[in-house]
């Protein structure tokens, strides 16, 4: 009888450490689906809690990664650098070739940006994204954002036109309008991105004073980074103010990594060095331009040299003729006053004539008064006889594949509205 006594007992402990054994496990195991309802009720501390218990026991699950990620990165509570440095901690356990690695690496990318103000680093993680995802358009998005935000308006067009192609067509004539306002109202094209960040109030107009106070937070949360001294340097040209320029990238190259190393940076200071008359040294400098050496502002900067140093005009005028080959080339009238000057000078007179005649037209679309008209025409996308003005736009700078879709779009309002 006693013996009959103590198997029950033995039989009782063992089924209910098994019974205790089976829950804990089940309680482990379902952490993901409790964790998803946790954070869906705004519980992001229990919801941490119980999916880090989850990936304790099932690594692997990327997708229970990703939420706790979001649980660190959405919580009010959090300090905003604190939580964003927690959840990119997080997703960096997830690998690039995991189907959830293209989705990390975005998210990494959107809290560097705006809440550590890194964009080298963001745009880093942005490509590691669209190596394995190209058809990402929230990548294609954010790119196009990275580099207007940071003056690089001529690496701008490759995004644009990647985001353009997977927009659905119905949305295609809001980014066209985005492109419109990156190319010739940069300002107001960043002022979402400048609310973020927190250099713009929400009652606040941008303008140059938002643009400089975007770039010095850029400068100080990434000092190492080359490209943001010559993103704010660019601007200081670009108001004409050389001091200021000169300030910017000679800070750079004390504190920043390898600024001659960056094509950016080097093409800022060849650039500034040409307007000093600062000519000793330029070909030196174009000589470190990293392979490959190619793109819309070598050979601008090139043929200016071989203009203006060498005095060699056919040299000038090949490397011009590149230039204007490569977005946005075909739209800078300055380039192509320069190019049909050595023309001339070769004795290429009809050539020069027709480009002189193509730099004037392309230099009749940035008058102010027309970009006031536009800018108004634009604020309304449901006005065929708006879209239509701006396609005829887009065909003078010889977008006419944007222009062809628009000229669709337009006709399919006409019809509708028949």
């Amino acid at each position: 009888m006693k013996r009959t006594w103590r198997s029950n007992l033995i039989r009782l402990l063992l089924v209910l450490v098994l019974a205790g054994g089976a829950w804990g496990w089940w309680h482990v195991r379902s952490g993901a689906w409790y964790g998803r309802r946790l954070l869906a009720s705004r519980d992001y501390a229990a919801a941490r809690t119980r999916l880090a218990r989850y990936l304790w026991l099932h690594p692997r699950d990327h997708q229970a990664r990703l939420l706790l990620a979001q649980a660190w990165a959405t919580d009010p509570a959090q300090p905003a650098v604190d939580a964003a440095v927690q959840a990119g901690r997080v997703l960096d356990q997830i690998p690039d070739h995991a189907p959830e690695g293209p989705e990390a690496r975005l998210r990494q990318a959107r809290l560097t940006l705006v809440v550590l103000h890194r964009p080298a680093e963001a745009e880093r993680l942005v490509l590691r994204c669209l190596a394995r995802n190209e058809r990402s358009f929230d990548g294609w998005m954010l790119l196009w954002r990275i580099r207007e935000s940071t003056e690089r308006y001529h690496e701008c067009h490759e995004p644009f036109r990647r985001a353009f192609e997977l927009t659905p067509e119905t949305d295609r004539v809001l980014r066209l309008r985005e492109w419109y306002l990156t190319e010739f109202s940069p300002a107001s094209a960043n002022m979402e991105l400048d609310r973020e960040l927190g250099v713009l109030a929400a009652d606040q107009i941008p303008g140059d004073t938002t643009t400089v106070a975007r770039l010095d937070l850029f400068v100080q949360n990434e000092p190492e980074a080359p490209m943001h001294y010559a993103a704010l340097a660019r601007f200081w040209l670009r108001l004409h103010n050389r001091d200021e320029a000169l300030a910017v990238l000679q800070a750079g190259m004390k504190q920043a990594a390898d600024p001659l190393g960056d094509p950016f940076f080097l093409a800022t200071r060849i650039s500034l060095d040409l307007e000093l008359g600062e000519v000793d040294g330029l070909q030196e400098l174009l000589a470190r331009w990293p392979e490959p050496r190619d793109g819309y502002e070598y050979w601008k900067l090139r043929g200016m040299i071989a203009e203006e140093l060498d005095r060699d005009y056919a040299a000038a005028a090949d490397a011009y003729e590149r230039a204007v080959k490569i977005w946005p080339g075909d739209s800078d009238w300055f380039v192509m006053t320069r190019h049909a000057n050595c023309l001339a000078r070769l004795g290429r007179h009809d050539d020069a004539a027709a480009l002189r005649a193509r730099a004037l037209q392309v230099q009749s679309q940035m008058a102010p008064e027309l970009h006031g008209r536009l800018r108004r025409l634009l604020s309304d996308l449901s006005n065929p006889r708006s879209l239509r003005e701006f396609e005829q736009f887009l065909r003078t700078l010889r977008r006419n594949e944007q222009a062809d879709w628009l000229k669709q779009y337009a006709d399919a309002l006409d019809t509708v509205r028949r």
